[in-house]
């Protein structure tokens, strides 16, 4: 799945990435180690996950990995990026329309943000 998301992004090889909710960085960690001109930030709300995908950092000498740990509600940055991905956790979010507001402010004029939501025929 993890190359998968890159193809279909058309993540190249330079671009500035932000994985909204990384999680334990599994896609984090595939971009900066196989795409490794890009400059990759994870957001998470754990600093236990923080701490992991910084230990994997260490063990795989990617230097090109950033985690930060926010409440992906409050939070607010100045930079912009070339790609968002966002896996798995919008469903964790009520508030669409303001989050996706908030994630266009972050979008170059010609990126792309690519959302993954879990969901089920029948619960919400």
């Amino acid at each position: 799945m993890l190359k998968l998301c890159c193809e279909r992004s058309n993540l190249k090889d330079g671009y500035t990435v932000l994985d909204l909710g990384c999680g334990w960085g599994s896609l984090v960690l595939y971009i900066a180690k196989n795409y490794t001109n890009c400059r990759v930030i994870g957001s998470s709300y754990s600093t236990t996950q923080k701490t992991y995908i910084e230990e994997k950092c260490r063990d795989l000498q990617l230097q090109n990995l950033n985690i930060i740990v926010a409440d992906i509600g409050t939070f607010e940055m100045e930079a912009s990026y070339d790609i968002i991905f966002s896996i798995e956790m919008f469903e964790h979010m009520k508030n669409y329309k303001d989050l996706l507001k908030k994630i266009s402010k972050w979008m170059k004029e010609d990126s792309l943000l690519f959302v993954h939501i879990m969901c089920h025929k029948a619960y919400p």
